[in-house]
């Protein structure tokens, strides 16, 4: 900035420097059964928006501050999306609403204004904020025996089983909203049991009628 914008220096001291290595992402995501009980928890919490935020993040791969800022005029439950005005890379993405999120959204109470927040704080003109789930998010995964466990790997959890129920890197790359495939290949694992069952089908596959007992 005071080289290339202001012309404070004549050179950036930094061009010499090395980058440090930059380490892989998180890998943790919950297994079907995780989700299960978090979800169930997450309904029992005394914060009644603790579950929603959960299940539209685990089930859309949203992240916090994208369903923190949705209002009811992104929502369109007649056609089955939402739409993310500027998602964090300042595109606009539209995203399809799973039936179990469009069951939950027409159980809230019915806004009294399209502005309104889908998850209103205590100020209304406000989004709400991580502090006000923090606790009640510990809580419900403590509760759950979950560990190693942060809000933002639901999202993690979203494009794994996504792509273990057969999404291509293409249609990750357009509900996550990625410019980068190297981006949607950090959150796109697989757990080990179904890595198991793809070379299990694909041996069997190989051998069959060549006298390899599968």
């Amino acid at each position: 900035l005071a080289f290339q914008e202001w012309q404070w220096i004549n050179e950036n001291p930094f061009r010499r420097v090395s980058k440090l290595k930059e380490y892989g992402g998180r890998n943790r995501f919950l297994s079907r059964e995780e989700l299960h009980t978090l979800l169930a928890s997450c309904r029992n919490s005394k914060n009644p928006l603790l579950y929603g935020l959960v299940l539209i993040a685990s089930t859309m791969g949203l992240r916090f501050g994208e369903a923190a800022n949705l209002k009811w005029k992104h929502v369109d439950l007649n056609n089955g999306f939402i739409t993310l005005e500027t998602s964090k890379n300042g595109d606009r993405r539209v995203v399809p609403l799973p039936d179990q999120v469009a069951s939950y959204l027409n159980s809230l109470e019915n806004p009294k204004s399209t502005e309104d927040f889908l998850f209103p704080s205590k100020d209304p003109e406000k989004r709400h904020p991580p502090s006000m789930i923090r606790k009640a998010f510990e809580k419900a995964l403590k509760e759950s025996g979950i560990e190693n466990f942060k809000f933002h790997d639901l999202r993690h959890t979203c494009a794994s089983h996504l792509a273990m129920n057969g999404a291509t890197q293409g249609e990750l790359m357009e509900i996550l909203g990625h410019r980068s495939p190297t981006m949607t290949r950090r959150y796109a694992h697989f757990s080990k049991e179904h890595i198991s069952r793809l070379m299990q089908k694909t041996s069997n596959n190989l051998l069959h009628n060549s006298g390899e007992s599968s």
